[in-house]
Parts: structure tokens; sequence; C-alpha cells
């Protein structure tokens, strides 16, 4: 313990000097400036006298005649110094802050940002705290290309982003805006006819959720396919069921590790009476709170911890145990992520030997089999890597179909072929205004058999579906696989995924779903309340403007943490499942260490 106090004042004597050597001083107090402890000489003489001190510190300590007094004195000493050190961080810190802020005034400079990455650099240990974005890039830097399958990225984003509207909304507005255009009062419970802007196909994907949840797992079995396929149709087996292997072993590490981090934090905002509860009412949620035993912090911590294994057990057959967790009911998606990867794996360790088209049948009666029984969230993954699969196909038919001659002989075939090569990208934007369409269907359970223009699509849906209420479990899933059908195939969809917004978005996308929860019942719930006190509520004016006051406040924060989060604690959980797979495995031997039978 002594050697870790004598390192840590130690460090905080380091890192302070360049502070001290920052401050600014006249002229006039050149005597005063020698004296003072930003001086070096000082610092420097301060620094021996305390290595000195703790030389004999340690000396006495270590002696075998050492008193108790002296061994008193030597805590004491210690225990002064640890306090100085925390002063001199809460000194280190409004300093920095006030450096950031005054650096292009102290240079005369006032409308320049060529200061900021000298600024950024004066932050030192601070730094952690700038976002990515703000971050000066380095000129010097080599820009990587961007990847080929880099629009699932910015899809994954882009679902996400609307994701957190959906929860934002359930706390901004009643659950008028979920039901469908027009719906009638007596249709399941529905609130009367209104028509509202939110209510439209397309506008409506702005607040909705499963659309989106059922498009993240689509990419999710598409992303998580990727490497074992490419490896498997380069007859690359061996290094194809090492990527399984690895991705087997990293799954649960990968999807949990950054919610224990985030959900500790909510169960402590949540034993702080940090969550929202008064003086709201009228919207289609008005709180979220997390449980708050009345023993003190380690009953909830106990509580939070007895809850947070059951989340993620991994043994549990209940695709549904998420929904039961109470620290953050948006983390219902989790087990069956978890679940539904580990069938994906074993469905690629299954087929990886075989014949590609042999693998797309395989794959292909799966996925009906799954969509005809309502497994929705099997067929998504499974739909995934289908859709995968069907990329390197069609790009292996694509070269080799330019790599042979050309025969002057026209077939219906051949014909068909080229329409569809010389209107692809108008084909593609059909396909896919088409399937916003269809993920816009209100819910069964919202008036979609009542909308104007879903009640033949209703109708239309399996008798099978209709009789378990799964209507939303048929249309859903199909239209989130044609979607990433569509943008995988059309090069010009693809751009409004590549841009560097929604690359952002996908970048920070796991840490934003994870974090939103808690900010928007947490400081969204104030920032909201403390609006609509400022503004008013009477009119729709003021409430919206209300909106958009906790919106910004809601999104700054959120955007905030999120990046933060990327950068610290998800970087650090891939990298400790690599690192632990790597530790864990032994090494191949190229010998052969069974008898072979002749």
């Amino acid at each position: 313990m002594a050697h870790i106090v004598r390192g840590a004042r130690r460090w905080t004597q380091k890192q302070m000097q360049p502070l001290y050597d920052q401050l600014p001083m006249s002229e006039e107090h050149g005597d005063e400036k020698e004296h003072s402890l930003a001086s070096p000489s000082s610092s420097s003489s301060s620094s021996s006298s305390a290595s000195s001190l703790g030389t004999d510190s340690r000396r006495n300590n270590d002696s075998p005649r050492s008193s108790s007094s002296n061994r008193a004195v030597y805590y004491v000493y210690e225990a002064c110094s640890m306090l100085a050190m925390a002063a001199t961080l809460l000194v280190r810190f409004p300093y920095l802050c006030f450096l950031l802020a005054t650096a292009p005034l102290r240079r005369r400079r006032l409308f320049s940002t060529s200061n900021w990455p000298e600024t950024y650099e004066s932050l030192e240990e601070f730094k952690v705290l700038v976002p990515s974005f703000l971050q000066p890039v380095d000129p010097k830097a080599v820009k990587r290309p961007m990847h080929p399958t880099a629009w699932l990225d910015g899809l994954r984003g882009v679902a996400a982003f609307f994701v957190v509207w959906h929860h934002a909304s359930l706390l901004w507005f009643s659950w008028h805006i979920h039901y469908g255009y027009g719906t009638a009062k007596e249709d399941n419970g529905g609130p009367g006819g209104e028509k509202l802007l939110f209510q439209w196909p397309f506008v409506r994907l702005m607040i909705a959720g499963m659309p989106h949840v059922a498009v993240f797992f689509v990419i999710s079995g598409y992303a998580l396919s990727y490497k074992p396929l490419k490896l498997s149709r380069q007859g690359r087996f061996a290094e194809a069921s090492e990527a399984i292997n690895s991705s087997v072993f990293r799954r649960h590490t990968r999807l949990f590790l950054m919610p224990a981090v985030t959900t500790f934090v909510i169960a402590v905002l949540g034993y702080l009476d940090m969550f929202g509860t008064k003086n709201w009412a009228g919207v289609a949620v008005a709180q979220r709170r997390p449980p708050h035993p009345d023993a003190g912090l380690w009953a909830q911590l106990v509580h939070w911890m007895w809850d947070f294994l059951k989340l993620v057990d991994p043994i549990n057959k209940g695709l549904s145990r998420g929904n039961r967790f109470a620290y953050d009911y948006n983390l219902w998606t989790l087990p069956i992520e978890f679940d539904c990867s580990l069938m994906l794996f074993l469905c690629q360790a299954a087929f990886n030997r075989m014949r590609p088209r042999v693998r797309m049948l395989y794959m292909f009666g799966i996925a009906t089999f799954a969509m005809s029984y309502i497994y929705w969230q099997a067929f998504l993954f499974l739909a995934g890597m289908l859709l995968c699969d069907i990329h390197f196909e069609l790009d292996a038919m694509a070269a080799k179909s330019a790599a042979e001659p050309q025969s002057e002989k026209t077939t219906a075939a051949k014909s068909l072929s080229s329409f569809i090569k010389r209107h692809a990208t108008a084909i593609g934007i059909v396909c896919f205004v088409a399937c916003i369409y269809v993920l816009s269907m209100p819910e069964s359970a919202r008036g979609a058999a009542s909308t104007p223009g879903y009640v033949t699509l209703f109708k239309w849906a399996p008798k099978y579906h209709r009789d378990k209420n799964g209507v939303d479990y048929w249309y859903l899933p199909l239209a989130a696989a044609f979607l990433v059908l569509t943008v995988d195939r059309t090069p010009l969809l693809q751009t409004l995924f590549t841009n560097a917004f929604a690359q952002y978005l996908g970048k920070i996308s796991y840490s934003m779903y994870l974090v939103h929860g808690g900010v928007i019942w947490t400081i969204g719930h104030w920032t909201i309340r403390k609006a609509v006190m400022l503004v008013g509520r009477d009119t729709q004016v003021q409430y919206g403007i209300a909106v958009g006051i906790a919106a910004v406040v809601t999104w700054s924060v959120t955007v905030f943490l999120s990046d933060l989060a990327t950068r610290t604690i998800d970087a650090r959980a891939v990298s400790f499942g690599r690192v632990l797979y790597e530790k864990c495995c032994q090494p191949e031997t190229k010998a052969d260490v069974l008898p072979r039978t002749q």
C-alpha cells in the first residue's frame, strides 16, 4: 500500500508540472515567481525534499529497530500526500477548462481554430473526455479505405438512432402517435380517429421501435457470417473453423461485459433517486425506475447482481428473459442476440465445408421453417447469413460472366439479366421504398387491421399468424431482410449509409443503445419537466418548443456518453475477449497425433 501511495504522489507531481509552467505570470511579479510553487527550481526542490523524506521514511520503516511513533508519523505523512494529490487534481481540471475556453482570446485570434491541437494536447489526462469528432486529426495519418460492408455499420447506426427516438417519444408523447392513421376508437382501445403526421407511412419510422430492431438482427446475422463464409468459399476451411471458434468464445463477453458497467451505474443512480417520478403525466410511459431496496446501497447492488445474472444466463432457454430485467428494459434484445448468435455459429460450423449452393439451400429451408412457425428472431439471423452467402454468390457469378467471352446468341434469360443490369438502380430504389412502406405498418395492437393502406396486407397474412396474433412477425422480418438485400445490391443506396454521419452513428451504435435508457429517464425526464415549466404546454407550439429543448439536451448527453463509452469500455471489452481467447488456446501442431489406419 505504501508503494502505491508513493507512486501516486510522484505521478501527481509529474502531472502538475506542465500546469505550473502554463500559469500566466507578469514581469512585475518576477520575485514572486522565483518563490512560487510554479517555478521549476522550487518544484524540483520540493520534489527532492519529498523524495528525501520518502527515502528516510522508507529507511526508518524498513529498519527492524523502527519505532511505532516513526511508523505513525510516516502514515500521517502519506495520508496528507494523498489529500494533497486529490486537491491538486481538483485544481487542475477547472484550470484546464479555463485554458480551453480562453486559448483563442489569449492568442488574440478569437475566431480561429488553428490553436485547437495545442490546447487539446494541454488537456493531457483529460483528453479522454473530448469526443472523437472533436479530436484533432493527424494530417500525416493515412486514411484507411472503407470496407466493402461499411454500409452495414451505417445502417446499424441509423437503426440505433431511431430506436433512441422511439424510447424518447414514450416520455414526450402519448400512445396516440403510435396508432395507425385514422384508427377508429373501437379498434383495440384506440384513442380516436386522430390523423397525425407521425402516423403516416415512412414518417412513423422515426418513432417506431420494432422495425429497427428487426433490421438490426438481420445486420448481425450478416456481419457475423461475413468472415467465415468468405474463408469457406476460398477453400480455407481450417481458418473458417478458427474464426467460428473465436466468435463463439468471445460472444458472451462482447455482448454482456459493457452492460455490466452501464447497468451498475444505473443501479447506483437508482439508489441515489436520480430517476424522474414527479409532476409528469399524459404520456405513454411517465417513468421507468429501477428497484430501490430500503436496506441501503449494499442491498441495491446485491439485487442488481442477481438480476443481471438472470439476464446473462447462457443456459436459460427463454428468449424473453430480458423482459424481466428491471434495471434497463431496453436490454430485452441482448439475450435474443446471444442465443440466436450461437444458433448461427452452429449453422456456420455445420455447413462450413459444403458447396455454397447446397449451403444456401439448407439455410433457405431452415429460415423458411422458422418464419412459418413465428420463430422471427431466428429467421432474422438466419436470413442475415443467407443474404451474406447470396452476396458472395452473385459477385462470383458476375466475375465469371465478365471473364467468359460473350456469345452473340440471345436467350430469354440473357435478355432478362441484361434488363436487370441496365435498370438495377431503379429496381433497387423501388424495392427500397416498398420495404420502408411495409416496415411502417402499425402494430396489430395499434390498429393495423383498420389503417388505410394496410388493411389488405393484414388480410393477406397467413392464417396461422393471424390466429396466433403474429401478423407483426410476418411482415416486419420479411421487409427487414429484403431491405438489407436491396441495399446490398444497390450501390446508390449504400451512399445513404457510408457518409460520415451514418458511419459515426454505426461506430457508437452499441454504446448508444446501452446508454440512452438511463439518460432518457434521468436527465431527459428532468429536462422535459423543466422545459415545460419554462415554456408552458397550453398550445402545441409551446409543447413542441419544450420537446425541442429536451431533445437537444438528451441527445447531447447521449452522444457524449456513447462516444466516451465506445472509446473506453467497449474497446477494452473487445480486446479483452480477443486476448483471453488467445491466452487460453494452445498452439496448433502439424504432427500426426493419432495413428492412421491403412
